[in-house]
């Protein structure tokens, strides 16, 4: 039974995780009007498989900006609809939230360190 239990926990926590992230795209989306669209992230494989650092989840092999572009809508697919930013999370709960720059949106963003590095 325990065996169980710990698996639901676990399947809470990924959740939750995508709540976060969704919730943070409904806020830049609705509530501040930045365009955001769905990135596609890192895999812990390098992009062919070897075991170095994180490499890009796209399946290009050679990408040149390892999870920091967008997997399937183009840049310009960014909206502030919050339909649309639902229906991104809820088929890609995991995706980071990729922010298009200018316009409305801020023209530069600055990340703590670690995140920087990451995105």
């Amino acid at each position: 039974m325990r065996e169980i239990l710990g698996r639901r926990r676990r399947l809470r926590l990924r959740r939750k995780e995508g709540t976060a992230r969704l919730d943070a795209a409904l806020t830049c989306a609705t509530v501040w009007q930045w365009p955001v669209l769905p990135g596609v992230g890192t895999a812990q494989a390098g992009p062919r498989g070897e075991s170095g650092g994180p490499g890009c989840a796209c399946p290009e092999p050679d990408c040149a900006v390892p999870g920091a572009h967008p997997f399937d809508p183009g840049l310009l697919a960014a909206t502030t609809d919050e339909r649309m930013v639902r229906w991104w999370w809820t088929h890609r709960p995991t995706a980071p939230v990729m922010l298009a720059t200018g316009g409305r949106a801020p023209c530069a963003v600055s990340l703590p360190a670690v995140a920087g590095a990451r995105a």
